[in-house]
């Protein structure tokens, strides 16, 4: 089973404004109001290894290319 501790740990191990989530928030946000979000992370992570299976939601991405060049024509160029 999974634990409180084993979420808050998780949640504090990581770089805060290393990346951007899902919707858009990054670690510090966890980190912040982990006090607010840390049952919801838990039931969440809790499931998905009694279950096997998450909401695909979780999974999904978005990637941002960035320009190497000032005017880029081709993706080479990102």
């Amino acid at each position: 089973p999974v634990s409180m501790k084993d979420v808050r740990h998780v949640i504090f191990s990581i770089s805060s404004y290393k990346a951007l989530g899902l919707y858009g928030f990054q670690p510090i946000f966890f980190k912040s109001y982990q006090d607010v979000v840390a049952n919801d992370v838990l039931s969440m992570v809790a499931t998905a290894f009694a279950t096997g299976t998450f909401d695909t939601i979780l999974a999904e991405t978005l990637i941002v290319p960035i320009p190497k060049v000032d005017a880029p024509m081709t993706f080479k160029d990102f």
